[in-house]
């Protein structure tokens, strides 16, 4: 009946969730692998915390173009935007009662990127979590047809400043080649003649800031034939997504970036890749047929899988309070969710702010000298005895019981003795290397 272990069922919660939630994990024990993989991949939630109130477009323009201290203003206005919007988040990540559906939200955040401080406009950043908020599991068909339309997305690969016009002899480039490098074929699938065939057929795309939609500008729109991938004709934008989506390539890319978010952080088993694509097509697009065919492979639930993946800074604090009844420090001059935005940006992930169009690179690139160090000092800083954290709620279990539960693999230090307080225990834990891991 494939009936899950305590260690089955923390291995699927913390992949597919957010930490080593203990009444998830006990929750899902003893139950058998079809009907809680059937329960996850049907999961689907918009529900977020209270959307923080954001300057417009037309207010924030207005003060930049009065100049002097109404300029000021607007950049003062706009730092506070973004840091609300970067609270917004975690707190939704924090709170939210569906895991597996911020898990992908943040998922299709590295896939489609977009960085809130190149797009200066948070309202449009907001709008675009949303859509990834709605089609987390839902159809990719779907949602590479609305990112591409996606003002955000847009700004961020300059498609908005892309046709006759624009002050620009050739098509800008940027999107159509992020569009078939990393959003669909992956990198060796193309040709740089495809590319620029590509940028031409989404020339007059653009965005209205004011109205936080895509509009489309026919007098800038290049109406001359193009070959695309084989294909000839005056083809549009649309035109473009369309063939991509019939490309055996795209639904294997695809399947590979939910291997390395899944599985592990080394090169795919090709076989199982093949395997995942055919059901992914075979299902028109459907993500959360993709997500079944992951969960339920050999490949997921093998324990050489188990504890091979690093914690990306957000899997780490959000994990972390999640699994565990912790009280963050604050220092008067902050507050608890300004230190926790200001925990992930000195840990290498800045929300809403990726490093390049390819995304955070996640495995080992998230330890360097000085990532693991400002790991460990934060998570004894959650812990320390003057944190005023007894962690008195948490589960009655023995050293190895705890360990069993907040680590992924065997620990690499002592065991603290089973005398200690529950804090000295779990800060005990915490401080070992394999809770790096997960």
């Amino acid at each position: 009946m494939n009936q899950l272990s305590f260690s089955d069922a923390r291995h699927l919660t913390v992949r597919t969730g957010l930490g080593e939630e203990w009444h998830i994990i006990k929750k899902r024990q003893g139950r058998t692998r079809a009907e809680v993989i059937n329960n996850l991949v049907r999961s689907k939630s918009d529900w977020t915390q209270p959307i923080p109130r954001l300057t417009s477009w037309k207010r924030w323009s207005y003060l930049v173009k009065k100049g002097g201290v109404s300029q000021l203003q607007a950049t003062e206005l706009l730092r506070k935007d973004k840091q609300a919007l970067q609270e917004w988040w975690l707190g939704t990540m924090l709170n939210t009662y569906n895991p597996i559906v911020e898990r992908m939200v943040m998922f299709w955040h590295n896939h489609f990127t977009s960085s809130l401080d190149k797009v200066n406009q948070p309202e449009l950043i907001l709008k675009q979590n949303q859509l990834f908020r709605h089609l987390a599991l839902g159809n990719f068909k779907v949602l590479l047809r609305e990112v591409a339309r996606d003002p955000a997305m847009m700004i961020y690969l300059d498609c908005n400043v892309n046709g006759k016009g624009e002050g620009k002899d050739e098509p800008n480039e940027n999107f159509a080649r992020e569009l078939l490098e990393l959003y669909t074929l992956g990198e060796g699938n193309y040709t740089e003649e495809d590319v620029r065939s590509a940028a031409k057929a989404f020339t007059g795309w653009s965005v209205d800031r004011d109205k936080k939609k895509f509009i489309f500008k026919r007098q800038r729109h290049d109406y001359s034939a193009i070959t695309f991938l084989g294909h000839t004709g005056r083809l549009s934008g649309d035109d473009i997504i369309k063939i991509l989506l019939q490309r055996p390539e795209t639904a294997i890319n695809i399947s590979k970036k939910f291997w390395k978010e899944f599985i592990n952080d080394e090169a795919p088993d090709m076989p199982t890749i093949h395997a995942w694509a055919g059901r992914f097509r075979g299902s028109n697009y459907e993500i959360s047929a993709l997500m079944k065919a992951v969960l339920n492979s050999k490949a997921f639930w093998t324990t050489s899988n188990r504890g091979t993946k690093v914690k990306s800074p957000v899997e780490l604090i959000v994990g972390t309070l999640r699994a565990l009844p912790i009280q963050v420090p604050v220092p008067a001059e902050s507050t608890a969710m300004k230190r926790l935005t200001d925990f992930c940006h000195s840990l290498g992930q800045k929300l809403f702010v990726p490093p390049n169009p390819a995304g955070w690179a996640g495995g080992d690139h998230w330890i360097n000298t000085h990532t693991i160090g400002a790991r460990k000092n934060m998570l004894v800083n959650f812990t320390h005895i003057n944190s005023k954290n007894t962690l008195y709620s948490i589960p009655r279990l023995s050293v190895k019981g705890l360990s069993t539960w907040l680590l992924a693999t065997t620990p690499i230090s002592p065991l603290p003795k089973e005398s200690a307080s529950n804090r000295e225990k779990v800060s005990s834990l915490l401080q070992d290397p394999s809770y790096q891991l997960t």
